[in-house]
Protein backbone atom coordinates (compact mmCIF):
# COMPACT_ATOMS: atom_id res chain seq x y z
CA UNK A 1 0.00 0.00 0.00
CA UNK A 2 2.74 2.43 0.87
CA UNK A 3 4.62 1.48 -2.85
CA UNK A 4 0.94 2.89 -4.34
CA UNK A 5 1.05 5.66 -1.99
CA UNK A 6 4.41 6.72 -3.38
CA UNK A 7 3.74 5.95 -7.31
CA UNK A 8 0.63 8.25 -7.16
CA UNK A 9 2.31 11.36 -5.27
CA UNK A 10 5.60 10.72 -7.86
CA UNK A 11 3.05 10.72 -10.76
CA UNK A 12 1.65 13.87 -9.09
CA UNK A 13 4.79 15.90 -8.86
CA UNK A 14 5.17 14.49 -12.40
CA UNK A 15 1.85 16.03 -13.71
CA UNK A 16 2.44 19.25 -12.15
CA UNK A 17 5.90 19.78 -13.01
CA UNK A 18 5.10 19.20 -16.21
CA UNK A 19 2.63 22.23 -15.90
CA UNK A 20 5.83 24.06 -15.48
CA UNK A 21 4.96 25.36 -12.09
CA UNK A 22 7.59 24.04 -9.93
CA UNK A 23 10.79 22.14 -9.49
CA UNK A 24 9.67 18.21 -7.95
CA UNK A 25 12.83 16.61 -6.53
CA UNK A 26 12.83 12.83 -5.94
CA UNK A 27 14.93 11.35 -2.88
CA UNK A 28 17.24 8.51 -3.40
CA UNK A 29 14.92 6.20 -1.82
CA UNK A 30 12.01 6.89 -4.34
CA UNK A 31 9.39 7.39 -1.24
CA UNK A 32 10.28 11.00 -0.87
CA UNK A 33 10.41 14.15 -2.62
CA UNK A 34 9.96 17.92 -2.82
CA UNK A 35 7.45 19.89 -5.09
CA UNK A 36 8.61 24.00 -5.15
CA UNK A 37 6.63 26.46 -6.42
CA UNK A 38 7.53 29.77 -7.03
CA UNK A 39 6.05 32.73 -8.52
CA UNK A 40 5.88 34.08 -12.46
CA UNK A 41 8.50 35.88 -14.00
CA UNK A 42 6.93 38.78 -14.69
CA UNK A 43 8.70 41.65 -16.99
CA UNK A 44 9.12 44.84 -16.41
CA UNK A 45 5.94 46.20 -18.30
CA UNK A 46 4.18 43.09 -16.31
CA UNK A 47 4.80 44.00 -13.10
CA UNK A 48 4.63 48.17 -13.33
CA UNK A 49 2.29 49.12 -16.59
CA UNK A 50 -1.25 50.83 -15.50
CA UNK A 51 -2.17 48.70 -18.75
CA UNK A 52 -2.98 44.84 -19.44
CA UNK A 53 0.45 43.85 -20.75
CA UNK A 54 -0.73 42.85 -24.70
CA UNK A 55 0.61 39.10 -23.60
CA UNK A 56 -2.21 38.93 -21.47
CA UNK A 57 -4.89 40.97 -23.32
CA UNK A 58 -6.76 37.69 -24.87
CA UNK A 59 -6.90 36.13 -21.04
CA UNK A 60 -8.15 39.81 -19.60
CA UNK A 61 -10.79 39.96 -22.06
CA UNK A 62 -11.85 36.06 -21.49
CA UNK A 63 -12.14 36.76 -17.60
CA UNK A 64 -14.10 40.47 -18.45
CA UNK A 65 -16.74 38.23 -20.40
CA UNK A 66 -17.00 35.66 -18.35
CA UNK A 67 -17.68 38.50 -15.42
CA UNK A 68 -19.83 40.13 -17.61
CA UNK A 69 -21.96 36.69 -18.36
CA UNK A 70 -22.17 36.01 -14.60
CA UNK A 71 -23.51 39.45 -13.90
CA UNK A 72 -25.89 39.49 -16.52
CA UNK A 73 -27.03 35.83 -15.89
CA UNK A 74 -27.64 35.88 -12.02
CA UNK A 75 -29.78 39.73 -12.38
CA UNK A 76 -31.78 37.52 -14.92
CA UNK A 77 -32.34 34.71 -12.82
CA UNK A 78 -33.54 37.38 -9.97
CA UNK A 79 -35.23 38.71 -12.26
CA UNK A 80 -36.85 36.67 -14.73
CA UNK A 81 -40.00 38.57 -15.03
CA UNK A 82 -38.43 40.72 -17.27
CA UNK A 83 -37.31 38.09 -19.60
CA UNK A 84 -34.11 39.25 -20.49
CA UNK A 85 -35.60 42.84 -21.19
CA UNK A 86 -33.46 44.86 -18.34
CA UNK A 87 -33.84 48.75 -18.43
CA UNK A 88 -31.60 50.76 -19.49
CA UNK A 89 -31.14 51.95 -16.21
CA UNK A 90 -30.82 48.89 -15.01
CA UNK A 91 -28.37 47.62 -17.22
CA UNK A 92 -26.32 50.92 -16.72
CA UNK A 93 -25.95 50.29 -12.76
CA UNK A 94 -25.05 46.76 -13.27
CA UNK A 95 -22.29 47.39 -15.75
CA UNK A 96 -21.00 50.29 -13.30
CA UNK A 97 -21.13 47.53 -10.65
CA UNK A 98 -19.66 45.12 -12.39
CA UNK A 99 -16.87 46.60 -14.05
CA UNK A 100 -16.01 49.05 -11.00
CA UNK A 101 -16.31 46.85 -8.12
CA UNK A 102 -12.43 45.72 -7.01
CA UNK A 103 -14.15 42.86 -5.46
CA UNK A 104 -15.00 41.23 -9.08
CA UNK A 105 -11.46 41.51 -10.04
CA UNK A 106 -9.75 40.64 -6.78
CA UNK A 107 -9.40 36.77 -7.62
CA UNK A 108 -7.58 37.03 -10.70
CA UNK A 109 -3.27 37.36 -10.91
CA UNK A 110 -0.66 36.05 -12.97
CA UNK A 111 0.73 32.41 -12.87
CA UNK A 112 3.08 30.91 -14.89
CA UNK A 113 2.00 28.10 -16.76
CA UNK A 114 4.20 25.86 -19.24
CA UNK A 115 6.87 28.55 -18.46
CA UNK A 116 4.06 30.84 -19.71
CA UNK A 117 2.82 33.76 -17.95
CA UNK A 118 -1.00 33.69 -17.75
CA UNK A 119 -3.68 35.67 -16.20
CA UNK A 120 -5.83 33.58 -13.50
CA UNK A 121 -8.76 32.97 -12.09
CA UNK A 122 -13.00 33.03 -12.15
CA UNK A 123 -13.53 31.61 -16.06
CA UNK A 124 -10.35 31.29 -16.75
CA UNK A 125 -9.11 27.12 -17.10
CA UNK A 126 -5.96 28.75 -15.70
CA UNK A 127 -7.45 28.91 -12.11
CA UNK A 128 -7.56 25.21 -11.81
CA UNK A 129 -3.63 24.55 -12.28
CA UNK A 130 -1.74 24.50 -9.21
CA UNK A 131 0.87 26.87 -9.09
CA UNK A 132 1.45 30.34 -7.52
CA UNK A 133 -0.92 32.87 -8.18
CA UNK A 134 0.99 36.58 -7.84
CA UNK A 135 -3.11 38.15 -7.69
CA UNK A 136 -4.08 41.43 -6.73
CA UNK A 137 -1.83 44.47 -6.88
CA UNK A 138 -2.42 46.38 -10.17
CA UNK A 139 -4.80 43.15 -11.50
CA UNK A 140 -8.15 44.77 -10.11
CA UNK A 141 -7.28 47.94 -11.51
CA UNK A 142 -6.02 46.94 -14.73
CA UNK A 143 -9.34 44.88 -15.67
CA UNK A 144 -11.98 47.44 -14.12
CA UNK A 145 -9.97 49.83 -16.71
CA UNK A 146 -10.35 47.52 -19.46
CA UNK A 147 -13.82 46.49 -18.81
CA UNK A 148 -15.08 50.22 -18.69
CA UNK A 149 -13.07 50.56 -21.80
CA UNK A 150 -15.22 48.13 -23.44
CA UNK A 151 -18.43 50.22 -21.99
CA UNK A 152 -17.12 53.34 -23.11
CA UNK A 153 -16.40 51.82 -26.97
CA UNK A 154 -19.06 49.17 -27.45
CA UNK A 155 -21.66 50.36 -24.66
CA UNK A 156 -23.83 48.42 -22.64
CA UNK A 157 -27.03 47.92 -24.76
CA UNK A 158 -24.43 46.70 -27.62
CA UNK A 159 -23.23 43.97 -24.96
CA UNK A 160 -26.17 42.94 -23.53
CA UNK A 161 -27.71 42.46 -26.90
CA UNK A 162 -24.97 40.57 -27.64
CA UNK A 163 -25.54 37.86 -24.38
CA UNK A 164 -29.15 38.24 -25.04
CA UNK A 165 -29.00 36.58 -28.34
CA UNK A 166 -27.71 33.37 -26.65
CA UNK A 167 -27.94 33.98 -22.71
CA UNK A 168 -26.61 30.25 -21.53
CA UNK A 169 -23.18 30.12 -23.49
CA UNK A 170 -20.34 32.37 -22.61
CA UNK A 171 -18.60 32.05 -25.67
CA UNK A 172 -21.07 34.10 -27.41
CA UNK A 173 -20.55 37.10 -25.45
CA UNK A 174 -16.49 36.25 -25.54
CA UNK A 175 -16.42 35.14 -29.27
CA UNK A 176 -18.16 38.88 -29.52
CA UNK A 177 -15.59 40.99 -26.73
CA UNK A 178 -12.47 39.36 -27.98
CA UNK A 179 -12.43 37.66 -31.43
CA UNK A 180 -14.46 40.77 -33.04
CA UNK A 181 -13.57 43.51 -35.18
CA UNK A 182 -11.22 46.16 -34.86
CA UNK A 183 -9.76 46.94 -31.42
CA UNK A 184 -11.84 43.86 -29.96
CA UNK A 185 -9.53 41.30 -31.47
CA UNK A 186 -7.62 40.55 -28.68
CA UNK A 187 -7.91 36.61 -28.79
CA UNK A 188 -8.24 36.84 -33.20
CA UNK A 189 -6.56 33.70 -34.30
CA UNK A 190 -6.05 31.99 -31.21
CA UNK A 191 -9.82 30.70 -30.44
CA UNK A 192 -7.94 27.32 -29.52
CA UNK A 193 -4.66 28.47 -28.20
CA UNK A 194 -5.94 28.78 -24.14
CA UNK A 195 -7.04 24.56 -23.79
CA UNK A 196 -4.49 23.27 -26.01
CA UNK A 197 -1.78 24.67 -24.02
CA UNK A 198 -2.57 23.01 -21.39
Amino acid sequence: MHNLYSAIVFVLCIIWYSTGQGVVEQADDGMSGTIRFGPPDMSDEMANSPFVPDELKCDACRAIAHQLWTGFSSFNEKRRSLNYNIPESDLIELTETLCSDDKTWEGYGVKEVKKVTRLSGPGLETADIPGVTASGGKWPRRLRDLCETFMGDIGEQTIYRMFRSRPLKVSTLEDYLCRGENTRNSCRGIKNKAKSEL
